[in-house]
């Protein structure tokens, strides 16, 4: 970095400034030139033709001016609004560039710009353009024509204005050639954009269930989490995806991975009153059923407590611990006798370890206790007949059968 933390690549515009857009001038580039500042963003339209149809002025002139114009943002704009990597991809510093930095050392500006100025000019002007049109092939699925353009030069890892590389949008639109094409020329499989999404989250996104297939084959992480914390499988869940969640499942994701709230993909589905989605998640070797967020609930919690009996159930088979107490001391079962939800108690009931008497550490009621407060005779009648102890005492010395 330059003094002032200016990168060191715009340091170095800003001192050779005359030459360089000299070279921008000599390949009849200036007018391209200008549209291209306007197209990504860095001045205004206005601005920018009211410069170059300034008469008297010398073509150089006209493009220090555009160069100033660009500065000027640089300097009043963060990474994000500046498109900096779009900027510096016109003067990239690539082998070319390098050898003109070479010889600019030995002989001069003036002359390295008079010998080399134009060619480099022209060589990052198409570059930069086949990079576009990269992207625009990647987007529409003309596999034929992004072939043709990475045999032409085009940067395979080129991002647009969004941070979005010709791979990114292939797999959004779900376009299987376009994909196929790009990893075998090496496409980076993880690159993921300012949200953290990569190529595969992206097509579990849309449910491109294909695309998916083929990134996994390929090497992709299954697991790389975005600025939410959510992985692949997350986002199939939430989108309810179930084909696309079913292969991230069987190409082993991590199903217990936790995104910022504190959810696993199991949790989300849950939530979302999904057993469909729920009896996926469950068919995961190593899907572990007892994970607790923020406020100490299990799945099987959020099961009672959404009111969902099929996916309690689901839960319930597949060996769910029905004994964990949340940031409340509640367990599932107490959590149900104190809805009055008879339905759900019997399902609870019928796990193989639930224990009946498990006491409430602020007041030490049970599920009978609650069962009773509420005057649900029919859950107090089941949990008696399951076994329940009707002699347990509070701490004001009250028995499960009169807790008044």
């Amino acid at each position: 970095m330059a003094d002032g933390g200016e990168p060191q690549e715009i340091a170095a515009l800003r001192t050779n400034l005359t030459s360089i857009t000299d070279t921008v001038t000599v390949g009849g580039n200036l007018q391209w030139f200008g549209n291209r500042l306007v197209e990504k963003r860095f001045i205004p339209r206005r601005e920018a033709q009211e410069i170059l149809d300034v008469s008297g002025t010398r073509p150089s002139m006209k493009a220090a001016q555009l160069m100033d114009s660009v500065f000027a943002v640089l300097e009043t704009t963060d990474r994000k609004r500046r498109w900096f990597d779009q900027f510096v991809s016109i003067f990239s510093a690539d082998k070319a560039h390098a050898e003109l930095a070479a010889k600019i050392k030995k002989v001069g500006v003036a002359t390295a710009s008079q010998q080399e100025g134009s060619q480099l000019s022209l060589i990052q002007a198409q570059r930069y353009e086949l990079n576009d049109e990269l992207i625009a092939a990647s987007k529409s699925g003309d596999v034929m024509r992004a072939a043709s353009l990475l045999n032409s030069g085009a940067d395979i890892q080129t991002k647009d204005e969004v941070f979005w590389t010709p791979l990114d949008w292939a797999s959004r639109y779900g376009l299987l050639q376009v994909v196929r094409l790009l990893i075998s020329r090496g496409a980076q499989l993880n690159h993921q954009d300012e949200d953290g999404n990569s190529a595969l989250t992206r097509a579990a996104w849309y449910g491109h269930t294909d695309i998916v297939v083929e990134l996994v084959k390929a090497g992709a992480n299954l697991d790389l989490q975005n600025k939410n914390g959510d992985t692949a499988a997350i986002i199939a869940v939430k989108e309810y995806k179930k084909a696309t969640l079913r292969e991230l499942v069987r190409a082993g994701s991590d199903l217990n991975l936790q995104n910022q709230e504190g959810l696993t993909p199991l949790m989300i589905a849950v939530r979302r009153r999904r057993t469909d989605i729920t009896n996926i998640l469950l068919e995961g070797k190593h899907t572990n059923l007892d994970f607790q967020e923020e406020n100490g609930d299990t799945a099987v919690i959020i099961a009672v407590k959404r009111r969902e009996p099929d996916t309690l159930r689901e839960l319930v088979r597949a060996g769910s611990d029905l004994n964990l107490q949340n940031n409340e001391g509640l367990t599932p079962l107490m959590i149900a006798a104190r809805r009055g939800r008879t339905d759900v108690t019997k399902i609870l009931l019928e796990g193989k370890h639930v224990n009946l008497d498990i006491q409430e550490k602020r007041t030490e009621w049970s599920a009978l206790h609650f069962s009773a407060e509420v005057g649900d005779s029919a859950t107090t009648e089941a949990l008696l007949k399951a076994g329940a102890n009707p002699h347990l005492q509070d701490k004001v010395w009250e028995s499960a059968r009169n807790p008044y």
